[in-house]
């Protein structure tokens, strides 16, 4: 859970016991200022946390939470939203204030490649990108297009596949194995299709508020969101 007021991240049980609390505030290596986003390497259970107050990816170790490196990350300041794909392998983060999406190696063998690097609202632009998720395929990643009130799809060469009108902002997207995709906007979680086809307009009839704006995810063994 990513604690953006009090600059920490919390690691809980599924029954709510605390395991551990990393970071403290600051910019210094293993401090945090405004963490929002969370993704973590499973194979190794390396956690990559997002600082929108620092403009960079903090590395930490899950089990002892000991701070690992800031990843290289060049054009990439104001991240919001982060994901892993599929295979583990690449990093996509939504930086917000620079209206484009950053896929960064996270081993450094690739360099970082950049979607959507130009503000405005026409087809593969991009205006305050909150949140970034790789398809099922790893093929393409879906970019919750917050200031133009949409959900884009992109090819992972940046190239513009389709866009999914909302009427409302996306605060976080997420998708699940099937390939559908769930978006909390300013009140309520929606869930379309994977061609965009609305499937639930209010899912478990809820009102989220402010919440909105926090993380989304999906577990892959029971999809509970």
């Amino acid at each position: 859970a990513a604690d953006l007021g009090g600059h920490r991240v919390h690691h809980f049980k599924q029954s709510g016991e605390l395991i551990i609390t990393v970071g403290l505030f600051g910019d210094g290596p293993g401090q945090l200022k405004a963490p929002i986003g969370i993704a973590v390497l499973h194979r190794n259970g390396t956690v990559f946390i997002s600082e929108f107050g620092n403009g960079r990816i903090s590395e930490f170790n899950q089990s002892e939470g000991a701070f690992v490196k800031a990843l290289s990350t060049p054009g990439g300041a104001s991240p919001w939203g982060i994901c892993l794909s599929p295979d583990e392998t690449t990093l996509a983060i939504a930086c917000y204030n620079y209206d484009c999406i950053k896929l960064v190696s996270v081993d450094d063998s690739v360099a970082p490649r950049t979607i959507g690097s130009e503000r405005g609202s026409g087809d593969g632009q991009l205006k305050l990108p909150f949140d970034v998720r790789f398809t099922p395929d790893g093929e393409h990643v879906v970019v919750a297009d917050f200031g133009n009130k949409r959900v884009q799809w992109f090819d992972l060469d940046g190239s513009f596949v389709r866009k999914m009108p909302l009427g409302d902002i996306p605060c976080a997207v997420a998708i699940d194995a099937a390939g559908n995709i769930v978006v909390t906007t300013g009140k309520h979680v929606k869930v379309f299709s994977p061609v965009g086809t609305l499937l639930h307009d209010r899912l478990g009839a809820l009102e989220l508020g402010d919440a909105a704006v926090g993380g989304l995810d999906i577990d892959p063994a029971s999809g509970t969101i």
